[in-house]
C-alpha cells in the first residue's frame, strides 16, 4: 500500500513592490483553497519574496528541490505556471526534475496543466512568452537609460558622497556639508597628497562617510571618489563621459589636477616595481622571539611577461650568542611600515599617547616623509610573530621634532 502523496505550495514574488495580489501570501491563499477541496494536507509552504526566475538558485526553491530529490515532496501545487520560472529552459529544467521524482504539478489556473504532450507545448510557448516579454521589457529599459544619459540625467543606483537623490526628480542635488568634504578631498589630492594620507586626515578631523560611520575611510575610498567624472558634472556612458545636468562639486582643472597627480603616482609605481624599496627601520626592529635585531632580505615573485617583482622582508637570521635564528620570523617591510604609519595617524589608537597635533600632521605629509619620519618617532618596535603583534617603544624626543608643533 503506497503512502499518501506529501503535499507542498511553492509561491514567488517577483518584485518587492508588486501589487498584494501578486504576494505570497495570496498565492499561498489560493493553493490551500484547491488542496482543501481534494483533502490534500499541506506539508510546507514554499516562499521566495522577491526571488528572481532567472535561474533555480532561489532560498525557497533550493529547500524545495531538496525535498524533493529526498523523496519527501510527491506533490507540488503553484498558482500560475510562471511562479515556477520564466525562463523556458529553466522550466524545461523543472519539468525533468518533476519526471524524475515522480512530482505531480498542479496548477490551479490551468487544471489540466501536464496531463497531455499538448498541455507541455502549451506550457513551454507560455515559457517562452514570458521570456519574449522580459527580454523586451529589459530592452525598453535600456532604451530608456540611453535616452536619459543623453540629456545628461543620472539613470538609477545610489547616490555618490557629496550627493543626494532629490525625491520628485531623482536627479542628483548637493548635500552642503559632504560637499565641503569633497572639495576638501579634491583640493589636497590635486597638491598632491596620497590617498592614503588624505584617508588618514579623514579619519582623524572624523569625517563621516556618508553612511553615519566615523573612521572607516581608506585609500582605495578615496581613489574611487577622486576617480569619479561626476564631481566635475559629467557622468559615465560606457568608457565615456556625457556632460550631466546636476552641479558640479569641483572645477575641471581641480579635477584633472587630481587625476594627474593619481596617474602620475601609478607610473611610478609600475616604473618601480623591480627597483628594490628603502628600508627605514634597519636596527629598529626586533624579534620578538629571541630579542635580536631583525635583518632584512630580498625575495622575488615572477608577475607576469614583463617581468618579476622584488620584496624585502624584515627576517631573524642573526646568530649572535651562538643561538640560531628563529626560523619561519619574518615580516614584510611594506606591511609593517604600513602598519605603523596607520597607527601614528588613527585617532582613536595608542590609548592618546601620541599628541592630536602631532598626528594631524603626520596625516598630511607625503608618504615618503611618513616613512622617513618612523625612525624618529620609534626606539625600538619588537615584532612578535607567533602573535602576529608588535609592540613600540617611542624615542624620548618623538615628538618633540624641529618641524613639528604640538604644543
Amino acid at each position: 500500500m503506497h503512502s499518501p502523496a506529501v503535499t507542498a505550495i511553492y509561491a514567488r514574488k517577483s518584485r518587492p513592490n508588486e501589487s498584494v495580489l501578486g504576494s505570497c501570501e495570496v498565492q499561498a491563499a489560493i493553493c490551500r483553497d484547491t488542496a482543501e477541496a481534494f483533502s490534500w494536507e499541506i506539508k510546507e509552504v514554499f516562499a521566495d519574496d522577491g526571488g528572481s526566475s532567472e535561474t533555480l538558485d532561489r532560498p525557497a526553491m533550493s529547500r524545495l528541490i531538496e525535498q524533493i530529490e529526498l523523496g519527501v515532496i510527491r506533490r507540488l501545487i503553484v498558482d500560475r505556471a510562471d511562479r515556477l520560472s520564466r525562463k523556458l529552459h529553466v522550466t524545461a529544467q523543472l519539468m525533468e526534475l518533476f519526471d524524475r521524482y515522480e512530482v505531480d504539478l498542479i496548477v490551479v489556473t490551468d487544471p489540466n496543466f501536464g496531463l497531455s504532450a499538448a498541455s507541455r507545448l502549451s506550457s513551454n510557448i507560455v515559457a517562452a512568452a514570458s521570456e519574449f516579454q522580459l527580454e523586451m521589457t529589459r530592452e525598453r529599459m535600456a532604451d530608456s537609460r540611453a535616452v536619459l544619459k543623453s540629456k545628461g540625467k543620472r539613470v538609477a543606483g545610489p547616490a555618490p558622497f557629496g550627493y543626494r537623490a532629490d525625491p520628485s526628480t531623482k536627479q542628483l542635488v548637493q548635500d552642503i556639508e559632504e560637499a565641503v568634504i569633497v572639495r576638501e578631498i579634491f583640493q589636497l589630492a590635486a597638491d598632491g597628497a596620497t590617498p592614503s594620507s588624505i584617508a588618514a586626515l579623514a579619519n582623524l578631523r572624523r569625517w563621516p562617510d556618508g553612511k553615519g560611520k566615523i573612521g572607516s575611510w581608506n585609500s582605495g575610498r578615496i581613489r574611487d571618489l577622486l576617480n569619479n567624472p561626476v564631481y566635475a558634472g559629467e557622468i559615465r556612458n560606457g568608457d565615456s563621459t556625457l556632460p550631466g545636468s546636476h552641479q558640479a562639486m569641483v572645477s575641471k582643472d581641480t579635477f584633472e589636477a587630481a587625476q594627474r597627480h593619481l596617474k602620475k603616482r601609478r607610473t611610478q609605481t609600475s616604473a618601480s616595481r623591480n627597483a628594490l624599496p628603502p628600508v627605514y627601520l634597519t636596527g629598529v626592529v626586533i624579534c620578538g622571539s629571541c630579542n635580536r635585531p631583525m635583518s632584512t632580505s630580498t625575495s622575488q615573485r615572477k608577475l607576469d611577461a614583463t617581468g618579476k617583482v622584488l620584496y624585502r622582508y624584515y627576517r631573524c637570521r642573526s646568530e649572535s650568542g651562538g643561538r640560531p635564528p628563529c626560523p619561519g620570523v619574518s615580516v614584510k617591510v611594506h606591511d609593517l611600515e604600513q602598519m605603523l604609519v596607520q597607527s601614528l595617524a588613527d585617532i582613536d589608537g595608542m590609548d592618546g599617547q601620541i599628541p592630536h597635533r602631532f598626528r594631524e600632521h603626520f596625516a598630511q605629509m607625503p608618504e615618503k616623509e611618513q616613512l622617513e619620519t618612523l625612525p624618529k618617532v620609534f626606539e625600538q618596535i619588537v615584532y612578535k610573530h607567533d602573535e602576529c603583534k608588535i609592540q613600540m617603544t617611542f624615542r624620548p624626543d618623538a615628538f618633540d621634532l624641529p618641524d613639528v608643533d604640538v604644543s
